[in-house]
């Protein structure tokens, strides 16, 4: 039964991760140029809001676009973290 739960939870985070790790390819793709997509930035900030365990799975997601060689990329990723950070009392 115990490992059952375990399971479940990680499918959980691995689901929440990948959809985490959509949500911020979507805001900080590299067809944006720099646009900074506000909409897109606070649907990611209602999602941590909503369930504090997405923060974890926001910044491994920003940490990778951040070690892309795009400038635009690493500032649209930054600007991002800097939105949750003022706007998610979880983060």
């Amino acid at each position: 039964m115990r490992r059952a739960a375990q399971a479940a939870l990680e499918d959980r985070e691995k689901v929440q991760s990948r959809r985490m790790d959509q949500l911020v390819e979507a805001a900080t793709a590299e067809i944006r140029q720099g646009a900074v997509d506000y909409g897109k930035n606070l649907e990611i900030c209602d999602c941590v809001g909503r369930d504090p365990s997405e923060a974890l799975a926001l910044v491994a997601a920003v940490k990778r676009r951040l070690g892309k060689n795009d400038a635009h990329v690493q500032l649209l990723s930054l600007t991002l973290l800097e939105m949750c950070v003022k706007n998610c009392e979880t983060c």
